[in-house]
């Protein structure tokens, strides 16, 4: 059956103002390095951790230097927006027992992420990994 109805609409909504020069902050060009996984040097632009995203305070969305860590897309942003791992207090990777009930995201995180450390884990950054692993990393799914 066909859709009927409007096919586009005007809508009108909010945006936030530092978005885009939070897109341009961590990547000053076309390619960057994972903070996660920084072996995997250079990729496409595209990933960005958020660790609070809309739950910040406004200090802290102004803090565009550590509210964002730059992720490859080829797996470290989606893993940790979704809870898979987190940044430990030090940078230790933190790899959630539910990343583990499939095997082929097992085998990726021990291939790639297992045993590693975050470099873009700093003290400055610390309450935002804490606040990541606290509402988002799903340390008690089994």
């Amino acid at each position: 059956m066909p859709f009927i109805g409007e096919l586009e609409r005007q809508v009108s909504r909010a945006v936030r103002g530092e978005q885009d020069r939070l897109k341009r902050q961590p990547l000053p060009g076309r390619t960057g390095v994972c903070a996660v996984r920084p072996a995997l040097r250079t990729w496409p632009a595209g990933g960005r951790a958020h660790q609070k995203r809309m739950h910040c305070l406004e200090e802290e969305r102004r803090d565009l230097a550590n509210i964002a860590m730059l992720n490859c897309v080829l797996g470290c942003n989606a893993l940790h927006e979704h809870g898979y791992i987190a940044v430990g207090h030090g940078g230790q990777i933190l790899i959630s027992d539910a990343a583990l009930t499939s095997a082929g995201l097992a085998r990726h995180i021990g291939q790639f992420l297992k045993g590693r450390t975050a470099p873009w884990w700093n003290q400055t950054r610390e309450p935002y990994f804490a606040w990541h692993r606290i509402r988002t990393f799903k340390a008690d799914i089994p």
